[in-house]
């Protein structure tokens, strides 16, 4: 029964980098699997990746169930309480059980102890459940935390509206994620270059920066300023032109502006 190849989530709702990275990882790892006709190894990761997600958003938004550390309880605890919370929703919850014991299934002999069965329904509903988990974790996170630099970044290299919808969205935006993003639109730019560049992608890119830019406290905006001063020191000519160019032609004026904005700050 072989799977056909689904695009991986990217977790792009994770502000984690690393936890992000790892978490496609395993989504990765889960597909091949799959694909593999594995279904053991999918069982047992589809159980580790929810109980990730929703153990992660507990962490993240300070609760404890039961004054326990998240980190610390299990994947039935986590479970219930998300669905406290309203992560996760009553029907999904119940959808979970299917999947609570998954991880156990690693160790020899349970399968057999315990009468279940590994099949290949079962894990098409334990990657189904990995999705649907990751888009009501997604949603909730947005509702509380706001949209994630990457999700951003996302919005402005694939919507052509989205310098009109920039001013509604950076008000909901964490003050870290917007800072993040600042940094994430010169890398942006510079693989859009490298290969068949898309002249409203990187028009884009150049506006949502300064827009951004614009957005961000004067203390903020002067460490940014700073951070070009150190490029014009230590890189090379072409790259400090490259960035210039795309990102920092800036007038002289407004650069002035941040910096006396900034006073206290020895910005050179």
């Amino acid at each position: 029964m072989k799977m056909t190849e689904i695009r991986p989530l990217d977790f792009d709702f994770i502000s984690d980098e690393k936890f992000r990275a790892s978490l496609a990882n395993d989504y990765r790892d889960m597909k091949a699997c799959e694909n593999a006709e594995a279904w053991k190894a999918v069982y047992v990761l589809a159980g580790s990746i929810v109980e990730a997600l929703l153990v992660e958003y507990l962490v993240v938004s300070g609760i404890r169930p039961h004054g326990k550390d998240p980190l610390e309880i299990d994947l039935s605890k986590a479970m219930e309480a998300c669905k406290t919370d309203g992560v996760i929703t009553k029907h999904t919850s119940s959808l979970c059980e299917v999947i609570r014991e998954y991880r156990n299934l690693i160790h020899p002999g349970r399968v057999i102890r315990l009468n279940q069965e590994v099949s290949a329904e079962g894990a098409v509903i334990a990657v189904n459940l990995v999705n649907l988990i990751a888009r009501e974790v997604a949603e909730r996170r947005k509702l509380k935390y706001g949209p994630t630099a990457e999700q951003l970044l996302k919005k402005i290299r694939g919507d052509h509206h989205s310098m009109a919808l920039l001013p509604e969205l950076l008000p909901e935006t964490n003050e870290h994620e917007r800072v993040k993003l600042i940094g994430l639109l010169p890398e942006a730019y510079s693989s859009e270059e490298s290969f068949v560049p898309d002249d409203g992608i990187l028009a884009r890119l150049r506006q949502g920066y300064r827009h951004i830019l614009d957005a961000l406290p004067p203390s903020q905006q002067s460490k940014i300023v700073e951070k070009f001063a150190m490029s014009v020191r230590n890189d090379s000519a072409d790259k400090i032109q490259a960035f210039s160019d795309a990102f920092f032609l800036l007038k002289i004026s407004h650069i002035c502006h941040i910096k006396m904005r900034a006073s206290s700050s020895n910005i050179y």
